[in-house]
């Protein structure tokens, strides 16, 4: 009278009724409960799988990590790893040989092409802790993802001067809007060759450390979704330190001749020119295509009767609630706040970052965890269907008395 079957391993034991009845409903609970820690566990692979294909790195000539291993992810603002990922020169690799006023050609590898800019230093200063490097710019590298996993060539400058020195290649990305940059680094070591008389002490240089605008600095970054789009556009800018020569014809230092911190070694004057290197086409990384615009945080000054979620309300356009107004200014009481003291609207970059990638690449690995989902908790539907039309069948009723059977009570003794 009680069915038996074996489902995904589990004995499944079902009758119509009574206690086999809640040993077949215990059982249903045990698959289900088996089917929603797969569920769970195929989920966070395949969340942590989206990372695996990384940002973006150096890769010729080989840097100091020996071109092995991962380094694609994003270093923090104004860290050592900002100004070299590597503390030391790797004895693996040999030092890469540069000749003074001819070309040298690197490439990077972008697995995630963000728009951004990127740029080239040199640093004499070899054996010295990376905080305590000084460096100069040679080469500005706008729109670098439009030369991704390309052959760029910069035209290293003739008043070099002679020595071990250190190549830093660094590249800030801009798809999470102007005020959140990501920022990377790699660096190489290098011999250069020259017959300049140029000496180190007479170019002007810098920490790396504190040469860039923090993350949140209005106006420093440009708007690569906006009117900073294209080298032209009223918003483009290149941000950084000017070129040690400021005013070369060379790799694009024009963009950067206004930002100071630059030198003028050759007495070139107003320079006009950009390098040379790669082509226009977009590389094979998945980047962003033109999204929704980036927003900046803006300054509000309170006025009487405002709270703070009357002042989100105010601003719909920045994608933030009263929460994260309170949060983003420190606030100890969220309640209260002063009339005419300022607070920061932060902007919600994270929604923007969202409906880029549903309209670019995110959308496939979305629409395959979905697809996973739906297949499991169909097999959970389809396990329950099975276990409800395997249950036995009730039994028949009993036969009704035959006449012979039917007692006779007037025969009957008492």
């Amino acid at each position: 009278k009680t069915g038996r079957m074996v489902l995904m391993g589990f004995p499944t034991f079902c009758s119509p009724r009574g206690v086999g009845g809640e040993r077949c409903l215990l059982q249903l609970v045990d698959i289900l409960a088996v089917v929603h820690g797969i569920v769970r566990l195929l989920l966070l692979q395949l969340l942590t799988l989206a990372p695996v294909e990384g940002h973006g790195a150096l890769t010729s000539p080989i840097t100091r990590r020996g071109n092995t291993g991962y380094e694609n992810d994003p270093v923090g603002f104004d860290t050592e790893a900002w100004v070299c990922r590597h503390a030391t020169r790797n004895l693996q690799v040999p030092l890469h040989n540069i000749v003074a006023g001819e070309n040298a050609v690197i490439k990077w590898d972008f697995s995630a092409a963000h728009v951004g800019d990127c740029a080239v230093f040199i640093s004499y200063d070899v054996a010295m802790p990376l905080a305590e490097q000084y460096y100069f710019k040679i080469a500005n590298l706008p729109k670098c993802r439009e030369q991704n996993r390309q052959d760029v060539s910069i035209k290293m400058p003739s008043w070099l001067p002679a020595g071990q020195a250190i190549l830093r290649w660094d590249w800030y990305a801009l798809h999470q809007g102007p005020t959140q940059p990501e920022f990377y680094s790699q660096c190489i070591d290098i011999d250069i060759s020259s017959t300049s008389t140029t000496s180190v002490e007479s170019i002007v240089k810098y920490n790396i450390i504190g040469i860039y605008p923090p993350p949140r600095t209005p106006g420093a970054y440009r708007n690569a979704f906006g009117n900073g789009k294209n080298i032209g556009d009223p918003g483009f800018i290149m941000t950084g330190p000017a070129c040690a020569d400021t005013y070369s014809p060379e790799n694009n230092c024009a963009l950067s001749k206004d930002n100071g911190n630059g030198g003028d070694i050759t007495g070139g004057g107003d320079g006009t020119g950009g390098g040379s290197g790669g082509g226009t086409s977009g590389g094979t990384g998945g980047g962003d295509e033109p999204g929704p615009p980036a927003c900046s945080p803006i300054s509000y000054i309170v006025t009487q009767g405002d709270t703070l979620k009357s002042i989100a309300d105010q601003h719909p356009e920045q994608g933030v609630d009263w929460m994260q107004i309170c949060t983003d200014n420190q606030l100890v009481n969220c309640d209260v706040i002063g009339v005419g003291s300022v607070l920061t609207i932060p902007c919600d970059v994270k929604l923007r970052v969202a409906l880029s990638s549903n309209n670019n690449g995110g959308s496939s690995s979305t629409g395959l965890i979905i697809g996973v989902v739906i297949a499991i908790l169909a097999a959970g539907a389809m396990i329950a269907f099975v276990i409800w039309k395997k249950k036995p069948a009730p039994p028949p009723p009993p036969p009704p008395p035959q006449p012979n059977e039917i007692l006779d009570i007037r025969h009957s003794k008492i």
